[in-house]
Order: C-alpha cells, then structure tokens, then sequence
C-alpha cells in the first residue's frame, strides 16, 4: 500500500469535519482539515507501515495498565508520560498466558535533555533491569527489548518501575509486547 493511499486512508478515519460537495456523491476534505491532517502526519511518530508484529505477539497498550503515581495518561499520542518517581509503576495483568519462552518489548519515548535512567520489569516473580536511553524526543518512539522470560502458563502480572531516573523523567510509553520464541 502506497504512503498517499495510507495518508487518504488515515484522513477518512480520523477526520470527521468531511462535506458532501453537491454535485459529488464522494467525499472531499475542507482545505483546513486537509492541511491539518498533512501537518499531523509530517509530525506525528506514529509509524503508518505495516505492523511488524507476528500472529503470535501479545501487544499490551498502556491503555490497558494501572498507573500509580505521578505517571499518567497522554490521549493525544495514546501513550503514558510524567514519569517522574522511582515509586511509580505501570502494571500489566494477563489472565491465561501460555507457557512458553517470551521476549519482552516496550515502544517508548525519551527526551535527550530530560529523560532516561534505569528500568525495573517485573515479570511475576523474575526481574529484569534494562537501561533506558534517550530518544531524539518525547513523541520519538523506538522498540527496545527489554529482556526474555520463560513462562509455565497461566496469570501474569507485569509491573514496570523506574530504579533510577537520570533526570527529570523515565520515557514516556505506548506498549509492552510479548513475543513469543
């Protein structure tokens, strides 16, 4: 699918404020939302590609985790931010994993001037610690592994914490995924 097809595509889903001209059956963009929608695509970092994820992946937006703390929820980019405390977490809860080795990912976001330090994943009752590095900027996510796990099948609680904040905050965060071996 070309980018232009996926940018129309994308604008007819997201764009409600379409008119109906009076001699087209067929729907056209107001130049304002036009313009809009173009300059949210040039800026936005949200990748429009094809979703590099297997069938077998387990992808947990963070819309799906409790939060804690001073971390919250950021709609506009459907992420999380405002991770400022070492005592703030983000948890995850599977009800019937299946058993199995998993890598473990996140998509996240760090500002070079602010953010950054040490992340604690708690996978049940195994931890893993995984430094985290700046982005090019808060909204630039990247995929970054965070380590792998076996699991024995069954619940899964995955809690999230800073052990370290370099400066200001963490990262700022839109997924953990889990993907299988």
């Amino acid at each position: 699918m070309s980018r232009r097809h996926m940018i129309l595509r994308w604008a007819n889903k997201h764009t409600p404020l379409m008119k109906t001209t009076a001699h087209s059956k067929h729907h056209a963009l107001t130049p304002i939302v036009a313009l809009t929608t173009v300059l949210l695509l040039l800026t936005s970092p949200q990748n429009y590609a094809a979703d590099p994820n297997s069938a077998d992946d387990i992808v947990l937006s963070v819309n799906e985790a409790e939060l804690t703390g001073t971390i919250n929820r950021i709609p506009m980019f459907d992420s999380i931010g405002f991770w400022y405390n070492t005592k703030d977490t983000v948890t995850f809860l599977i009800d019937d994993l299946p058993k199995g080795d998993y890598e473990i990912w996140i998509n996240y976001g760090a500002e070079p001037v602010a953010g950054g330090g040490s992340l604690l994943l708690t996978f049940n009752q195994t931890e893993v610690r995984k430094q985290i590095r700046p982005t090019k900027r808060w909204v630039d996510f990247v995929d970054l592994k965070v380590g792998s796990v076996t699991h024995t099948g069954g619940e899964v609680k995955i809690i999230l914490r800073a052990s370290r904040i370099n400066k200001e905050a963490l990262m700022d965060m839109k997924s953990l995924t889990l993907k299988k071996k």
